[in-house]
């Protein structure tokens, strides 16, 4: 792989990124780096954590993570638990679909229900894990567990509420202490936000503060708060089965990415080169999202602007 032409291109696209969308400071921003062997040799950053402060977005800025979670939940399963990992969700909460397992979940191959199709925003906010989590248990699966890949929100949801089930503690603890044992901090609660970065939806030519409800976050399948800092322990920690392999001009590599209002984000890791990149933004709106045009970057693909 040529490094310096990969980091080349990378900070042309921020330029080209910042310069198309008229991106002027203050205003929310972006975090990217690059690393190998555990050695920064891309570190960006640009933008506020909050347009009401100065404080500018780092490496150790706590983002709302989005979908980077569920590689999280995934990688403990495997790890921490893999005994569980053939086993009926049947054994723990009540179901309809009682041939259901774990790794259906995990894989996104249950087809269960979708809650954020289903259920409106209000409806969302006002239920609680344990409320919703039965509500999707209750309905038939919308595809034969096991045979169909259908990337699901609901099931990450599900992974969390068994594992307050079955270690008898708040799944949001057992995640943060699990990978504090392995020198990780990460935060899975909505509390103390005002450590946290603010979200941010661009419209109208303004920056639009994106209030972080169950609506937005989740649970499960999108409530992390992290920093790049941690997020690229975690990268060093996953084997290839964790993240979604692709291939591209620079090789083969393993990503995940993330995005809800006002949250843009990537990660990826050339395993064989020992070179990861993580990509946190707290700001969305612009067209194409950066994240985006990144995962195009490195599979050799031409970006197009989003529907």
């Amino acid at each position: 792989m040529d490094e310096k032409k990969l980091i080349c291109e990378i900070e042309n696209k921020i330029n080209s990124f910042i310069q198309t969308n008229k991106i002027e400071s203050p205003s929310p921003g972006f975090y990217i780096a690059i690393e190998k062997d555990k050695k920064l040799i891309l570190d960006y950053s640009f933008g506020l954590e909050n347009t009401n402060s100065a404080k500018k977005i780092s490496k150790n800025t706590k983002f709302l993570s989005a979908s980077l979670v569920k590689p999280i939940i995934k990688n403990y399963y495997l790890n921490a638990k893999p005994e569980l990992i053939d086993t009926k969700v049947s054994k723990y909460l009540n179901t309809v679909n009682d041939s259901t397992k774990i790794k259906h979940l995990i894989d996104h191959t249950s087809g269960a229900w979708d809650y954020l199709e289903h259920l409106n925003e209000t409806e969302i906010n006002n239920g609680s894990l344990k409320e919703i989590v039965e509500l999707i248990l209750s309905k038939k699966a919308e595809s034969i567990p096991g045979e169909k890949y259908s990337y699901s929100n609901s099931g990450y949801i599900i992974l969390t509420r068994l594992l307050g089930t079955i270690e008898g503690n708040s799944y949001e603890e057992t995640l943060r202490s699990y990978y504090a044992s392995k020198g990780i901090d990460l935060d899975f609660t909505l509390n103390n936000l005002q450590a946290k970065v603010s979200g941010y939806l661009y419209k109208n030519n303004s920056y639009e503060e994106v209030e972080p409800t169950r609506h937005v976050t989740g649970w499960g399948d999108g409530c992390m708060y992290a920093s790049p800092v941690e997020y690229f322990k975690c990268l060093n920690l996953f084997d290839e089965t964790v993240l979604y392999p692709s291939d591209g001009p620079y090789g083969k590599f393993y990503w995940h990415s993330g995005g809800v209002p006002g949250v843009d984000s990537v990660c990826l890791s050339f395993k064989d080169k020992n070179i990861n990149l993580v990509y946190f933004s707290n700001v969305t709106g612009f067209n194409p999202l950066f994240g985006d045009t990144i995962l195009d970057l490195l599979e050799g693909k031409l970006t197009k602007l989003n529907d």
